[in-house]
């Protein structure tokens, strides 16, 4: 039986959000980082409960929606009911990949080793040990047999990934399914400003600018194939999830506007146009800015900005 947990109805009225975070921003960013903590505690009681039935956690979403540190801090909310857990990115099973292949596209199912994935899953579900591969992004090479995993009676193994809730992967004995998004919609006066599909391109060209040596250009490039990605492979996926989450932070388009708009702004109109993205540079502009320095160093938000100021 499924235990699906929905917080998808998220509306934010541009004024209000603006309002809190120039009168009170630290406060603001607190109320936004306690609502995602609850999210995590209800997954990790979720998992907690199916440990008898597997040991096997499957965390997927769309691009951007924050599955690392979303499996991290599950990790940490399991610690404290005294679960271990392990945290394997499938982005490690990517295959080797031709770097200046300008049409690369991350998101595609194919670009991953599925046969090697399956056989690891039904590996931990029959309680054997595996020799985990390393992908490079930087370079686009694959290295296999990187580190070995062998998990304990109370450990779980979270493997997370934009298509970890594939039937490919969910037929493989019962693993836990965890589904998140980041589903915060904004509104100008009551008609919709923001989707939320803005926030998660917003939150990949940030990130991918930072921390995988891809362009904000580059980043629209491959935008489309994304965006069919998820309504092909992922969305449809989510119905094997015992829990699903929405990973948006209120704040976070007022943190963001000093990382993105310059980026933004260099990017052709009519491309942004055809991306659906028409706008948004103006749009962000329009938000009461948060420094980082009042987020907290174990937010989901950290996973785009690092550590550093813009």
């Amino acid at each position: 039986m499924r235990h699906i947990h929905i917080a998808y109805e998220n509306y934010r009225e541009l004024s209000h959000m603006n309002a809190r975070a120039a009168a009170d921003p630290a406060a603001f960013v607190e109320e936004c980082e306690a609502e995602y903590q609850a999210g995590i505690l209800h997954a990790a009681a979720v998992i907690a409960e199916r440990m008898a039935v597997s040991r096997v956690v499957l965390l997927a979403g769309p691009s951007s929606s924050g599955k690392t540190t979303t499996s991290h801090r599950l990790t940490d909310a399991l610690a404290s009911r005294g679960i271990g857990a392990h945290v394997i990115s499938m982005d490690d099973y990517f295959l080797t990949m031709d770097r200046e292949d300008r049409s690369l596209d991350y998101d595609a199912p194919e670009r991953m080793d599925i046969p090697l994935l399956q056989r690891h899953i039904a590996a931990l579900e029959a309680e054997e040990t595996i020799l985990i591969p390393h992908f490079d992004f930087t370079t686009g090479i694959q290295t296999p047999a990187v580190r070995a995993l062998s998990p304990r009676q109370d450990e779980v193994v979270i493997f997370e990934g934009i298509h970890a809730l594939s039937d490919l992967f969910c037929e493989i004995g019962d693993p836990t399914g965890v589904y998140l998004s980041a589903r915060m919609r904004v509104l100008r006066d009551g008609a919709l400003f923001m989707p939320p599909e803005w926030l998660r391109y917003v939150r990949r060209s940030v990130r991918d600018e930072r921390f995988r040596n891809s362009s904000f250009l580059r980043t629209l490039g491959l935008w489309r194939n994304v965006r069919r990605a998820e309504l092909r492979h992922i969305l449809p996926s989510k119905e094997n999830a015992h829990v699903q989450l929405d990973t948006s932070l209120a704040y976070e388009p007022c943190l963001f506007a000093p990382y993105a708009i310059a980026g933004l702004r260099a990017l052709p109109e009519a491309e942004l146009a055809a991306q659906g993205l028409s706008g948004i540079v103006e749009a962000l502009e329009a938000f009461a800015v948060i420094s980082p320095d009042y987020v907290p160093d174990a937010s989901l938000l950290r996973e785009f900005i690092g550590k550093t100021a813009p």
